[in-house]
């Protein structure tokens, strides 16, 4: 959540989130559909939706954005 809200409005990409929130560098081979898990459970403790997010959006092809 931090790494979303000192960056409001930007997408971040999945890789980003890989590198600068567990420390993974780009080269790792690492599936980041972890990172779709993590987003999915932080959407439920904000009550944000899926379908019709307020918060946390998808950037498709991207990653993810906080709009505030």
């Amino acid at each position: 959540m931090e790494l979303l809200a000192t960056h409001p409005g930007v997408p971040i990409a999945r890789s980003e989130f890989l590198d600068k929130v567990w420390g993974y560098s780009r080269e790792t081979n690492i599936d980041t559909q972890v990172i779709d898990v993590h987003i999915s459970h932080l959407r439920r403790k904000l009550g944000d939706s899926c379908e019709r997010p307020k918060l946390i959006h998808t950037v498709h092809g991207v990653g993810y954005a906080l709009k505030l």
